[in-house]
């Protein structure tokens, strides 16, 4: 169900560029006149160019994504903010730079430390991977270095434990209410789901499920089905969830993650909801 997360739309990064640039915290910048510092109470913004970082797996088993998102930012990106932005931050040119976080945790960990001690302005993708997103944002929490990223995981909607951390989207527990009232709203009732079981898609239906309990109690999970990781026929699946409703049909809605069983799913009259 985290699909959809694995890359961060250019435009996106343009906003976050920008909300990083007045952010608050050790390594952050403000968009000041230089004169400014003295009246505003700010320190003024150093000369120089302006530092983002991004963590990518440019190497390892996820190298093809990281080299999609390199090249996202240096072509697509940068210069969607240059061309809004012509005189930077206060005069300031921006820079992307690009850490390989090797496709594992200790290679994120490794990216992380050096986003650090580059001094960066602030970072504006971590590993889309759990554990070394995880794992990074510990090194970049304790460092007060602003975060504009998705962030795939509940527990980063505590800002007492993550108060650097921003995404431009909701949380995982804001998408889980919406999904719900959405049901409500709709007189969803009957609900199956079809997910890999990893750590981060039971999180986002655990959400789902609480948002239910509270804003659409009438709707109800009739069919959990787990497809293997790495799966590539999903018809027993598929069959298994039509088999929650008597008469062979699928339920009302499928929270569902593999976009290649969308068709199958909707010729069949139901509607599809991916977290």
């Amino acid at each position: 169900m985290t699909r959809r997360h694995v890359r961060f739309g250019s435009i996106r990064v343009v906003a976050a560029l920008a909300l990083v640039a007045v952010s608050t915290g050790a390594g952050a910048v403000f968009a000041l006149p230089s004169s400014a510092g003295a009246s505003s109470g700010y320190p003024p913004i150093p000369q120089g160019p302006i530092t983002f970082e991004v963590s990518a797996d440019l190497s390892g088993a996820a190298a093809a994504y990281g080299q999609t998102t390199k090249e996202a930012f240096e072509n697509v990106t940068l210069q969607a903010f240059n061309a809004s932005h012509p005189n930077g931050i206060d005069g300031h040119k921006v820079i992307i730079k690009i850490q390989n976080d090797a496709s594992d945790v200790t290679g994120a960990v490794q990216a992380a430390n050096q986003m650090v001690a580059d001094k960066a302005a602030g970072v504006v993708t971590v590993s889309q991977s759990p554990a070394a997103q995880s794992q990074q944002l510990a090194v970049l929490t304790k460092a007060k270095m602003p975060v504009v990223s998705t962030l795939t995981g509940s527990q980063y909607a505590d800002t007492s434990k993550y108060p650097y951390a921003f995404s431009p989207g909701g949380s995982v527990q804001q998408e889980g209410a919406v999904a719900a009232k959405w049901m409500a709203t709709t007189n969803v009732k009957r609900v199956a789901v079809l997910t890999d079981g990893l750590p981060q898609d039971t999180d986002a239906v655990n959400q789902i499920e609480a948002g239910m309990k509270q804003y659409a109690p009438k709707a109800k999970v009739v069919q959990s089905v787990t497809i293997p990781s790495g799966s590539v026929d999903d018809s027993a699946a598929i069959t298994k969830a039509k088999a929650a409703n008597p008469r062979n049909a699928f339920p009302e809605l499928l929270v569902g993650q593999h976009p290649r069983d969308y068709g199958r799913v909707g010729s069949s009259g139901c509607r599809v909801c991916i977290p």
